[in-house]
């Protein structure tokens, strides 16, 4: 992932200036660690083992349509700019 998006290079963006939200199911989330310090992750798994470390849960209704509009929504005074 940082390959392809040259911006993660530069390891001093904060979460202030991106942030990359991803919502997860049963799948392994490990192809974003390099990007751990401006991902989001929220998962929907009712087994919360199979939820990376550091996500959020949310209750599994909805598409990821439903956790992209509820982060907006519970962040919207303090999104990346």
């Amino acid at each position: 992932l940082v390959g392809k998006l040259p911006c993660l290079s530069n390891t001093s963006l904060s979460k202030d200036e991106l942030e990359i939200v991803l919502s997860q199911y049963d799948e392994s989330a490990q192809w974003s660690d390099e990007c751990k310090s401006v991902r989001t992750i929220y998962c929907k798994a009712e087994n919360l083992e199979n939820c990376a470390p550091d996500a959020l849960h949310l209750p599994n209704v909805g598409r990821e349509g439903h956790t992209f509009l509820h982060h907006i929504v519970e962040n919207y005074d303090k999104l990346a700019k």
